[in-house]
């Protein structure tokens, strides 16, 4: 869980839930997270598109992903 997050979505922040996650295998999951790069290539792409939502919809105008 901790590899592939970080590899596939380069996220800055970890979510485990408290109640179906122990303490070692929430710090197994961390350290998997931390020690593991973000592969890049075609993990880019769904990103790119994040970055680009945000930036039109955050000026207030529609965001189409088709049509770029």
């Amino acid at each position: 869980m901790g590899r592939m997050t970080r590899a596939h979505n380069d996220p800055d922040l970890l979510c485990l839930g408290g109640k179906i996650t122990s303490t070692g295998e929430a710090l197994a999951i961390l350290d998997a997270w931390i020690d593991t790069p973000f592969e890049g290539g075609r993990h880019c792409i769904p990103l790119e598109l994040i970055r680009e939502a945000e930036a039109v919809l955050t000026q207030g105008k529609k965001w189409n992903p088709i049509v770029r």
